[in-house]
């Protein structure tokens, strides 16, 4: 009777075991080296601050890696407002896009934000920016650029790159 126990007892464990390797290894998409960088900023390569011109189209990318493209089903991008916290330029692209380097795992999507349609903060300040200076230029709120990675099984990871000052006057 005891080792009738004992066999239940080690069976129920090997199972609960087996199972929650089998939901980690399943849920396990792991991203890493997310970056991002805009055509405007500081000029300086120690500490880069990158900015979004409010009037002109300015190029942004970003890039992330991740362990596994069995787990990656695809991901999302959008800006979203510091303040207002509202997004624009959502787009979804499937783990089969171009983009999307299986051989190295590694994600590298380059756009344009067209000129007036970054959502912002309201907190107008004066800002130079190097290494050519703007006249009169001023910050009229921060973006970030988020990313949804989802996953095939699992919860969506969101990686949030920034703050992009957005600046008015660009030249």
């Amino acid at each position: 009777m005891r080792h009738k126990r004992l066999f239940y007892l080690l069976a129920a464990l090997v199972l609960t075991f087996g199972l929650s390797s089998c939901i980690m290894v399943v849920g396990g998409l792991q991203v890493t080296n997310a970056s991002y960088a805009t055509s405007y900023w500081n000029g300086n390569p120690s500490n880069p601050v990158y900015y979004v011109c409010d009037n002109k189209t300015t190029l942004i990318g970003y890039t992330f890696r991740y362990n596994d493209p069995n787990l990656l089903e695809g991901w999302d991008s959008y800006l979203k407002g510091f303040a207002s916290r509202d997004t624009a330029g959502l787009v979804s692209f499937d783990a089969s896009d171009p983009r999307n380097d299986t051989t190295t795992r590694t994600v590298t999507v380059t756009y344009n934000v067209p000129a007036n349609t970054a959502p912002l903060s309201v907190t107008p300040q004066t800002i130079i920016v190097n290494p050519t200076p703007v006249t009169t230029p001023s910050i009229i709120g921060r973006t970030y650029v988020e990313i949804r990675v989802r996953p095939t099984i699992g919860t969506p990871r969101i990686i949030t790159l920034g703050p992009a000052f957005v600046i008015d006057n660009c030249p």
